[in-house]
């Protein structure tokens, strides 16, 4: 009887793994397993934040100046990406073809996991600061703890804000769950009982790209949510990306926001199924009616699953290159505003 329940609890265990990986990224793993072998720089500025272009020529006027400064070479903008569940600051935004271009640089088995934001952008925007924000992110409690929402929420701000975000305007990049994430912090930095270091982060919010994030929330996720009464182990963050009142309540909070301030939005959907595994069906994760907020711009990718979505192959795709202008508006808007030479 002992082995017939170990073997049911393995049968849950592997189906829940398989239905919530289906909300992030497994690349995260091979991120960890492959770490010590990483190539180039990878510089963690603060706790959790790392800067995908350590090398760049602001970061040293940043550090002559302080974080703040506008002086002459310093960032226009900052542009914090942020992953979702079993995502990582470096596994999320990386594809196979994506490759690093340094000097002496050596093809290997991990040039596949490079990451666009550092190879694409310096070059293309190069008057933005690149930050990538990690925070645990498990999809089932046999994974590992992460911390409630509200928690995780407060960590990415004081992390942030340590790391001089708010100085000058900020965009924020997520995929899936990280776009929920920003969406709860933004709502928390702009309540009355916020300090003003957090509302002045709010404020300088000056647009917001959401890969694939569910809005409105996702079917598969509250799939995954039920399967703990058969004994299954969700991780509890799961509960917030199911569909109902809040998720509605925080997109309708964030879109009167965003008609007050005039926040330019940029929305990417899933244009189709992601395998699950050879054994299910393919399945959409985040549907179109919650992959778009109802306000801003919005983008389907046709044949782009929930993983792959953030993963553009080429600067030619659409999901870099609506990206790439947006982020460039924005640093036109604020160097137009402030009077800065480009």
């Amino acid at each position: 009887i002992k082995s017939t329940v170990a073997d049911l609890q393995s049968e849950v265990e592997e189906a829940v793994d398989q239905i919530q990986n289906a909300l992030g990224n497994n690349e995260a793993v091979l991120e960890r397993q492959a770490s010590h072998q990483q190539a180039g720089p990878r510089l963690v500025m603060r706790d959790g934040v790392h800067l995908f272009d350590p090398t760049a020529p602001h970061h040293k006027v940043l550090a002559q100046r302080g974080v703040a400064t506008m002086a002459a070479g310093a960032p226009v903008v900052d542009v914090v990406f942020v992953h979702g569940i079993r995502g990582g600051a470096f596994a999320t935004w990386r594809r196979e073809g994506v490759h690093n271009v340094q000097p002496g640089h050596k093809p290997g088995n991990l040039d596949h996991l490079y990451c666009w934001p550092s190879t694409w952008l310096p070059q293309d925007v190069p008057q933005a600061r690149l930050l990538s924000m990690e925070y645990a992110a498990p999809a089932s409690g046999w994974e590992a703890e992460s911390m409630p929402l509200h928690g995780t929420v407060g960590q990415l701000l004081n992390r942030l804000i340590a790391a001089g975000v708010g100085q000058r305007p900020v965009v924020f990049v997520t995929h899936s769950m990280g776009g929920i994430l920003v969406k709860e912090m933004l709502n928390k930095a702009l309540s009355e009982m916020a300090p003003p270091h957090h509302r002045q982060l709010a404020a300088a919010t000056s647009g917001l790209v959401f890969y694939a994030c569910p809005h409105l929330g996702s079917n598969l996720a509250n799939i995954g949510w039920n399967l703990r009464y058969v004994g299954a182990s969700p991780a509890a963050s799961v509960v917030h990306l199911k569909p109902g009142k809040h998720l509605e309540d925080v997109n309708n909070r964030l879109k009167e926001v965003c008609s007050q301030r005039g926040l330019p939005v940029l929305s990417f959907g899933e244009g189709t199924p992601t395998t699950i595994n050879n054994m299910l069906p393919k399945l959409t994760v985040v549907p179109e009616t919650s992959s778009y907020p109802g306000y801003g711009d919005f983008v389907l990718l046709k044949g782009v699953d929930h993983i792959n979505v953030c993963k553009p192959p080429q600067r030619s795709d659409v999901a870099y290159f609506k990206l790439m202008e947006f982020l460039r508006a924005r640093v036109q808007e604020t160097q137009n505003q402030s009077n800065v030479e480009p």
